[in-house]
């Protein structure tokens, strides 16, 4: 019987994706499996200056979230302060 792609692909990502230093492999994910609750799938581009960005870099380094998300504490934080009014 010949090996479907798709399974010989997942099967590669698995070895790759697998920590072989601490021999723990990565948990693999079930067919038809939610990847997430909340999709982000909708993409927002924005013009900054050059402080902006640099001060954007140094918050999401110092919190260890990406800029996405420093973005998305920032819109839910204005959010919450208009409620408050």
């Amino acid at each position: 019987m010949e090996e479907n792609p798709l399974d010989k692909f997942v099967a590669t990502i698995y070895d790759i994706c697998s920590d072989k230093e601490r021999g723990e492999p990565m948990s693999p994910l079930k067919k038809g499996s939610k990847l997430t609750e909340n999709p982000k799938d909708i993409m927002l581009r924005t013009r900054i200056d050059q402080e902006t960005a640099e001060k954007l870099e140094i918050v999401a380094e110092k919190l260890n979230i990406t800029k996405s998300a420093v973005v998305r504490k920032g819109i839910l934080e204005q959010f919450e302060n208009l409620e408050k009014k």
